[in-house]
Parts: structure tokens; C-alpha cells; sequence
């Protein structure tokens, strides 16, 4: 179990950080993440790993949010997750 969620947060890493670099964001910029998922596994993998998370892709915060912020909707290993990024 703990092998599958720190795989689930490596590959939300590697999302946030292709969507940061394809929003034109400097590397230096911060950035606050909002997640909506229906999955109880990715949600459950997401918070925790959170700081981590958040440490790599220079996020404020994160927030697990009831209802989709982004028509982006990415599938992480079958399930799917919506990611808006905002600069602060």
C-alpha cells in the first residue's frame, strides 16, 4: 500500500510540474493546488503525501476540494483526478 501511494504522489508531482511548465509558470513561482477526485484511494494517497507534494512543486497549499475546479482531468492509474493551479 505504502509503495502504491508514494507512486500516486510521485506521478501528481510530474503532473503539477508539466502543467506549471506548459502555464508558462517561472520555477521559482508559487503556486496553490486544487485537487477533486471521487477516488477514496488517490485522495486517501494525496493526503499522505501532501507536504511532500507540496515541497517538490513549490506549492502554498493544496486543497482536496468536493467539486472539480478544471475541465483538465487527468488519469492516474485508471483513476481519474482534476488539477487547477493558480499562481499566488
Amino acid at each position: 500500500l505504502d509503495l502504491i501511494q508514494e507512486g500516486i504522489a510521485r506521478e501528481l508531482t510530474r503532473r503539477i510540474q508539466q502543467r506549471r511548465k506548459d502555464s508558462g509558470y517561472e520555477v521559482s513561482d508559487r503556486i496553490n493546488v486544487v485537487l477533486h477526485s471521487t477516488s477514496s484511494d488517490l485522495l486517501q494517497a494525496i493526503e499522505v503525501n501532501k507536504q511532500r507534494i507540496a515541497n517538490e512543486v513549490l506549492a502554498t497549499s493544496i486543497v482536496i476540494s468536493d467539486e472539480t475546479q478544471s475541465d483538465d482531468i487527468e488519469d492516474i492509474n485508471g483513476q481519474m483526478l482534476s488539477i487547477f493551479l493558480e499562481k499566488v
